[in-house]
């Protein structure tokens, strides 16, 4: 069933590009090469205030792991409360900007037995200001923000509940590292280089969860090759395949689901004490007192319970007897997509982008095989050639205009699902080009008119990597006064 109800629209700023999303099946995603990350004048923002005459000006708005940096650390003691200057004291050293302790959010975990875990969440608030300026210049007003680690953990929480990293592809070049547990994040860090070691992340993992994670999360298709000296079960994932299980659009993305979904199943009952929340447009302020909420709750409950009883009783006078049935708990759900799911149709791509295919391979004639499927599409110029090396996995490069058409061209391609997708030189004469490395003689065209595409999901595949694993290195001292030796996370 679509969770679909009121109109919900998710600005997702990046570098030189602004991505918008919203909770509907047709005409769902659209793209402004504009970056809110410097300041605007009006004049700039006028692509981005007119799109905004026709729908609603209230907006969740996505942060870069970059921007708000989430980090955790531990006491050997159980705490109730600390102060924000404590836990900026905490971060600093580990951190590249200046820490307002307004702009600091956090959580105490409980977890654990004897300590506590401080999941931090540290904002760069002059580069959060300039974008905030720029969106209320726009006329624009967020209701929420979240980081994209926190939206894929939700995301991710809809099947999957126990701790595991996960390496998410934020652009055709960069990648992250998370670790998490459900919807609880617990550090991020970005990755460098094609092959990143990530012994040292995996080493934290015993201090937060009393084992080392061994759960593996890499994005289906991608180049990157992560090593480690631990055993790890590494399983693929496609956002669209994610998408498809959840009864979503296929081209949202994982942090857009996260905020346009909640958790399908319940985050673990562990004692988390959680401070204020994200600013909108001004510093955080303490939470109103909640004594109030409680005594409302408290009193509907004994109402509700009274209600209860007297019908109850009323049941039991009239000797009326109430078949019962044995109950189990309902299962994980897993990523599967039901077979009456309704096929979302994708969100257009400009059809004047130049496009150039390249086949990779010996095998002749596949360059005019996906050029008919382009020209099928609607696009105009398409022109074909045969690659300067030989590759043995379909790519699609692309500008960063036209960054966000990847998924797009992913799911309308036969052969390309797993395409790698990467960055052309802005100054390419071609605004994508697609290198064929693979046979597709197994595909077949499935272009019809006014039928969306379907990408059906696969089965997760699981490798384990089993060389010798090693013990975390990484270990938190605290005396008994409540001094802090805190884990610091990459």
């Amino acid at each position: 069933m679509s969770i679909f109800k009121s109109t919900k629209i998710v600005l997702w700023p990046k570098k030189d590009i602004v991505d918008i999303y919203l909770n509907q099946k047709d005409n769902n995603s659209y793209s402004f090469n504009l970056n809110l990350w410097e300041e605007r004048t009006a004049a700039e923002l006028v692509p981005l205030t007119e799109f905004f005459k026709d729908h609603p000006k209230e907006v969740l708005c996505c942060l870069s792991d970059e921007v708000t940096i989430t980090k955790s650390f531990i006491y050997d003691t159980k705490i109730e409360k600390i102060d924000k200057k404590e836990v900026k004291a905490l971060a600093e050293s580990s951190i590249t900007f200046p820490l307002d302790p307004d702009y600091i959010d956090f959580e105490l975990d409980q977890s654990l037995p004897d300590k506590t875990i401080i999941r931090a969440h540290l904002t760069n608030a002059e580069k959060l200001k300039v974008l905030q300026k720029n969106l209320a210049a726009a006329g624009l007003t967020v209701t929420r923000y979240e980081t994209i680690s926190e939206l894929i953990a939700h995301s991710i929480s809809s099947f999957y509940t126990s701790d595991y990293f996960l390496i998410y592809q934020a652009s055709a070049t960069e990648y992250f590292l998370m670790l998490a547990k459900a919807s609880a994040v617990y550090l991020t860090a970005k990755l460098k280089g094609a092959a990143p070691d990530l012994q040292k992340i995996i080493n934290y993992s015993p201090l937060y969860f009393q084992k080392v994670t061994s759960k593996l999360f890499v994005p289906q298709g991608s180049t990157i090759e992560p090593k480690s000296t631990a055993a790890m079960e590494v399983t693929p994932y496609q956002s669209s395949q994610i998408a498809a299980s959840l009864n979503q659009p296929l081209n949202l993305p994982l942090p857009v689901l996260g905020f346009l979904l909640k958790p399908s199943v319940a985050v673990p009952k562990t004692a988390i004490i959680k401070d204020t929340q994200l600013p909108n447009n001004a510093p955080m302020e303490n939470k109103k007192n909640i004594l109030p909420l409680i005594l409302v709750f408290v009193i509907t409950a004994a109402i509700a319970s009274l209600v209860l009883w007297m019908v109850t009783r009323r049941s039991a006078s009239q000797q009326v007897e109430t078949p019962t049935s044995d109950v189990t708990a309902t299962p994980e759900p897993t990523v599967e997509t039901p077979t009456d799911t309704p096929v979302p149709t994708l969100a257009a791509v400009s059809k004047t982008l130049k496009i150039q295919v390249q086949n990779a391979t010996d095998i002749n004639g596949q360059a005019a095989k996906v050029k008919a499927e382009l020209v099928a599409l609607g696009f105009k110029s398409v022109s074909v050639g045969n690659a300067k090396a030989k590759a043995t996995q379909n790519q699609i490069g692309l500008k960063s205009t036209s960054e966000s058409a990847g998924p797009y061209f992913q799911q309308q391609l036969p052969g390309f699902t797993d395409a790698a997708l990467t960055n052309l030189k802005d100054n390419s004469t071609y605004d994508v080009v697609v290198i064929i490395g693979t046979d597709l003689s197994q595909f077949t065209s499935s272009i019809t008119p006014a039928v969306a595409t379907t990408v059906a999901p696969t089965k997760a595949v699981t490798k384990k990597v089993t060389p010798t694993p090693t013990k975390a290195t990484a270990k938190t001292t605290v005396t008994p006064t409540g001094t802090v030796a805190p884990t610091t996370t990459p």
